[in-house]
């Protein structure tokens, strides 16, 4: 649980804009941001429930087991392993989880995961949705870390003609997409759990 390293809110509070020129800037890794937010807060889930258990029951170190009521360390990993990925892929703690630490923190970085899939899945959509020219450019605009010569040479098209066509791209794109959506803190991300997941 390296509190400094996993920052919720980091992406719920930038602006709609923000949000949207936060997954053109990482387009080609955005999946991969996803897939390592998911698994941080596996682990920041995880450790906050092995806290909890060990202050329910008081760390003795060594424990004796007798009788039916014992289960495996094994059997115990896989039903926690199961609940948590339940819990990622309902982005709800369930009441067992009540007692933790970070419950608030934790439930709003599962709505954050939630959020950043849905906009990331949209803007994928809006982008399928773009002329197969448009399209090209587009990705090839996101993909390139300088707008250069390389980038305008491979469209054919002059510097000036390549910007005006990304900043059309880019209004196409963000026009009623954009507006759409949502300004979020601390308080109100919490609507985010009541959106579906279209």
């Amino acid at each position: 649980m390296q509190r400094e390293q996993f920052d919720v809110g980091r992406y719920y509070r930038l602006s709609p804009q923000e949000r949207i020129n936060s997954i053109i800037k990482n387009f080609d890794c955005y999946q991969g941001i996803i897939d390592d937010y998911r698994r941080d807060l596996y682990d920041w889930i995880e450790g906050n429930r092995e806290k909890a258990r060990r202050d329910a029951i008081g760390d003795l170190g060594v424990r004796i087991c007798s009788g039916a009521a014992f289960v495996s360390v094994t059997e115990n990993a896989v039903n926690t392993k199961w609940e948590i990925d339940g819990i990622l892929d309902t982005y709800k703690l369930t009441p067992s989880f009540k007692g933790i630490e970070d419950y608030d923190e934790i439930s709003r970085g599962l709505l954050e995961l939630k959020l950043m899939k849905r906009e990331y899945r949209r803007f994928r959509e809006r982008l399928a949705s773009l002329q197969s020219e448009e399209r090209k450019i587009f990705l090839l605009y996101m993909k390139s870390s300088n707008e250069g010569p390389a980038v305008c040479e491979e469209v054919g098209l002059s510097y000036k003609t390549y910007r005006n066509r990304v900043c059309l791209i880019k209004k196409k794109i963000f026009s009623g997409f954009i507006c759409r959506l949502d300004t979020y803190d601390d308080m109100n991300i919490y609507i985010v759990g009541g959106l579906s997941d279209e």
